[in-house]
């Protein structure tokens, strides 16, 4: 073979499709995730970790320093639910100004 040759198998050609179409496929779910909850006005806790980019604990410490909480009874439990807007505006009433 000389060297401005190269030969790709049929495997090959079959596994890069493969690789590219699940990537497609994916990038494709989780653009629709994404856009599943920007249109959501309210959020489940996980939902509002990712909405936010922040840990279970960092969500967890911010229950605790009075982040806006929706209860919502469901008969023998509560549902919580978190407002984006209402979140948004708690957090920006948090900022320290120097």
């Amino acid at each position: 073979m000389k060297n401005n040759e190269f030969t790709i198998s049929i495997n090959d050609d079959k596994n890069l499709l493969l690789q590219v179409y699940a990537e497609q496929i994916f990038n494709l779910v989780e653009g629709k995730i994404i856009n599943q909850n920007e249109q959501q006005p309210f959020l489940k806790g996980k939902q509002l970790c990712e909405f936010l980019g922040i840990s279970w604990g960092t969500f967890l410490k911010l229950k605790k320093q009075g982040l806006p909480t929706i209860v919502l009874n469901t008969g023998s439990s509560g549902m919580e639910l978190y407002s984006k807007e209402s979140v948004m505006n708690w957090i920006l009433e948090q900022e320290v100004r120097a």
